[in-house]
């Protein structure tokens, strides 16, 4: 991890601290203005927010009072999308952890900023693990990582696109709205749970329900960062094989998007209700 020191003279209403590599690339951004964490638990009192679920890892916000601070960075890229509940036995949608090398730390305090730099150092221990087998190693991790955020984004925009659609069958009585609305609801579920099984809430389930596509990749993951070494040619065949059939799977959704929401939108306008926006 790495421990940045800054000292406040006076409160601040924002402090933001920016992690650089060494080309001045944003790696990630920390603000005090996000949400401190909280604990959300399941019905049978687990907590299903945090990395031992499946999501991220919580992170403190950085400080904005007077006086000294630290703020530490675990040396994790950002992670993916996430959802409370998301759950996972190989991994976590933390990013990949920073290979060795220089970086650059911004600290931002009501749009005052100062800049230092560290070094990320190759652990001594590993005898036999070139650089650019770790950076081999970041390459991959972050190729899965990418492809995971775009499962777990397209998971996201499903459910998003199915709240909406319920909350227009409610706003109008109309059997045909219902009608496709409903039928648009189970085709983009059909998507979800070939990308995600969405059936699990408790340890046991993956194995009850069997695996879906995230839990393949996040078997991926979880090989890549069981080691600090170079990738096996087998991850990478394994890679190439589940890309084809997650790529499949975001055009499937991207044609119900372009084709039957479109259509359910068409009928909204009609019964003059708002017509259901896709984020880009």
């Amino acid at each position: 991890r790495a421990e940045v020191y800054y000292q406040l003279a006076s409160p601040a209403r924002e402090v933001t601290v920016d992690i650089l590599d060494s080309t001045g690339e944003l790696v990630r951004s920390f603000s005090s203005t996000r949400e401190p964490w909280q604990p959300m638990r399941s019905s049978v009192g687990q907590v299903i927010n945090n990395e031992r679920w499946g999501s991220a890892t919580p992170v403190t916000p950085p400080s904005t009072g007077a006086g000294l601070h630290r703020f530490v960075w675990d040396l994790m890229y950002p992670p993916a999308a996430d959802f409370p509940g998301l759950r996972s036995r190989d991994a976590n949608v933390n990013g990949p952890i920073a290979p060795p090398g220089a970086y650059q730390v911004r600290v931002m305090a009501d749009g005052r900023s100062a800049m230092g730099s560290f070094d990320i150092q190759k652990d001594p221990r590993l005898v036999g693990v070139t650089r650019e087998d770790l950076e081999a190693q970041f390459a991959l991790d972050m190729r899965v990582h990418q492809r995971t955020n775009d499962l777990t984004s397209a998971v996201l925009q499903i459910r998003r696109i199915k709240e909406s659609v319920d909350d227009r069958i409610q706003r109008a009585s109309d059997q045909r709205l219902s009608r496709e609305g409903t039928e648009l609801k189970e085709h983009l579920t059909s998507v979800e749970g070939d990308l995600y099984q969405f059936r699990t809430q408790t340890d046991d389930d993956i194995k009850h329900f069997g695996h879906k596509l995230f839990d393949k990749f996040q078997h991926v993951t979880g090989v890549i960062r069981s080691d600090d070494s170079r990738p096996t040619r087998a991850t990478y065949q394994v890679l190439d094989e589940l890309e084809p059939m997650l790529d499949a799977q975001l055009s499937r959704l991207n044609q119900i998007l372009s084709e039957e929401l479109a259509r359910f939108n068409r009928l909204l306008e009609e019964r003059g209700l708002p017509p259901i926006r896709v984020a880009s």
